[in-house]
């Protein structure tokens, strides 16, 4: 009888246990549930953060936009200046090249066509010894690269050390120094044109070649990528020569018969 009564409470005080318990594990529950909420809840700023980020961003493209504006319209200002004092057409077209040179679009070309003469020196040096049947292709695009990106860094560091003292323009260089750059323009540009046209020549005089050796005649062949790239290359010259003469022909015609850069 005794250890039925103790068996008894035992139980009874399991039987007691379990609303607690239950209450328990309910009051955990609800507290991982609260904490879950809360987490989800946390989760809900985001489109907050997100509003403040585009918001952010926003303002950010927008103070580009409004330094773009303000750099389009001292572009203009000096445009309609140099067109009071131009004495002739020839002084005209030499300012505007000289204005434009330093905008962001002129400086975002020169970036480019360096990235592109990089591109050549790696053709030429790759397949140096790879094209038997026009052995000057390589060689054109290793040279030519290596003057290109010459030029290209040199024009760049020109025009940004003029954009760092743009009240100074043409003045931030000495009298000497305004000389040796002309002369070093002048010997880059003429070697870069003399360059191009013999390129050109060595590169159509095998216009279309076997792209793999044939068994008959293993030296006949020039690895296309080699020969395309030689292709593109030249195109790209040209095609920027014809540009920067129509350019000019254009601001000289703009200058003699309209009334464009009067403001």
């Amino acid at each position: 009888m005794a250890k039925r009564a103790s068996v008894a409470g035992i139980n009874m005080d399991r039987r007691s246990s379990r609303p607690h318990n239950m209450l328990s594990r309910q009051h955990q529950w609800g507290s991982s549930h609260h904490s879950h909420t809360g987490h989800s809840g946390h989760s809900g700023h985001h489109p907050q953060h997100m509003s403040v980020w585009h918001s952010q961003s926003s303002m950010h493209w927008s103070s580009m936009s409004i330094d773009q504006q303000e750099e389009d319209s001292e572009v203009m200002t000096q445009l309609y200046e140099l067109n009071k004092d131009a004495d002739d057409t020839l002084e005209f077209v030499l300012g505007v090249t000289e204005i434009v040179s330093t905008t962001g679009p002129f400086i975002f070309i020169i970036i480019a066509i360096g990235v592109f003469e990089v591109m050549a020196i790696s053709a030429g040096v790759k397949y140096l010894e790879d094209c038997p049947v026009a052995p000057n292709i390589p060689i054109f695009l290793f040279v030519g690269g290596c003057v290109g990106l010459l030029k290209a860094i040199y024009t760049l560091h020109t025009v940004m050390k003029q954009r760092r003292h743009p009240e100074s323009g043409e003045a931030v260089f000495t009298q000497a120094s305004r000389g040796t750059r002309r002369i070093i323009d002048t010997a880059l540009n003429l070697f870069l044109c003399v360059w191009q046209l013999a390129g050109t020549v060595w590169t159509l005089q095998v216009w279309c070649p076997n792209f793999h050796p044939p068994l008959h005649d293993p030296d006949n062949w020039c690895p296309k990528a080699l020969y395309v790239f030689a292709i593109v290359e030249i195109n790209v010259f040209f095609g920027l020569f014809v540009l920067c003469v129509l350019f000019n022909v254009g601001l000289a015609v703009c200058y003699n018969y309209t009334t464009i850069f009067e403001g």
